[in-house]
């Protein structure tokens, strides 16, 4: 129990620093859950462990609180055994459900103890492999679909932040982020310069401040 009172010591500091962490820097790093991937890795690795030593310390507990009466000994395991069953199949049933291709490309040690039904029967074996390739259709189309909005957004959107950045300059504020802005035009679909056209400063005002507003409305009057 000492071993597993450890690593819940540890899993709780090392997770509540990550928690820590990503509250500030998260939002700045869109890459954050991957670069705390070894991270994550240890505190799963923590918490199998932590999980292993509880079972391992109530199964000699129990021994020695009710041996050498056999009966109520095997009784109480089993009772522990079935819960824990319940929860371990759950997480199984989870884990070859929504994570095949994390599942078919983890380590050994991690299979055996997330879903041993991955390593001990063929059928079950081929099945994560087939459900592993669909998911990696599904995360390439994703990728591939995402990408292309991506690319279309900045293409679209570029016109207008040429001018935005323009006109900022303009005024001596070239340091000003004019993203919110083109965002402001955008849920008003006006993704394109020429889609301002015609429009008066007082109108543009309503996406930017009104100085930066005047400029942009000047810029397009002279073309």
């Amino acid at each position: 129990m000492i071993l597993a009172m450890s690593a819940n010591i540890m899993l709780a500091f090392f997770a509540s620093m990550m928690w820590i962490m990503s509250l500030n820097f998260s939002a700045t790093n869109p890459n954050w859950t991957y670069s705390c991937r070894n991270m994550m890795v240890y505190c799963q690795m923590l918490f199998t462990f932590m999980l292993m030593m509880v079972s391992f310390g109530l199964i000699l507990a129990i021994i020695q609180k009710f041996y050498p009466r056999y009966i109520t000994t095997i009784i109480v395991i089993a009772l522990i055994i079935l819960i824990e069953i319940p929860g371990m199949a759950y997480i199984t049933q989870l884990v070859n459900t929504e994570l095949p291709l994390e599942l078919y490309h983890s380590p050994m040690w991690w299979k055996l103890f997330m879903s041993p039904s991955a390593l001990f029967s063929k059928s079950s074996r081929e099945h994560i492999q087939i459900n592993a390739i669909q998911r990696a259709k599904i995360l390439r189309e994703r990728f591939c679909k995402d990408r292309g909005h991506t690319a279309t957004t900045n293409h679209v959107n570029g016109s207008i932040e040429r001018l935005l950045k323009k006109a900022a300059e303009s005024i001596g504020r070239s340091d000003l982020d004019v993203s919110v802005y083109i965002a402001n035009l955008e849920d008003d679909l006006y993704s394109d310069v020429e889609h301002l056209i015609g429009e008066d400063v007082d109108m543009l005002a309503l996406y930017m401040p009104r100085r930066l507003a005047k400029e942009v409305h000047r810029l397009m009057l002279e073309g």
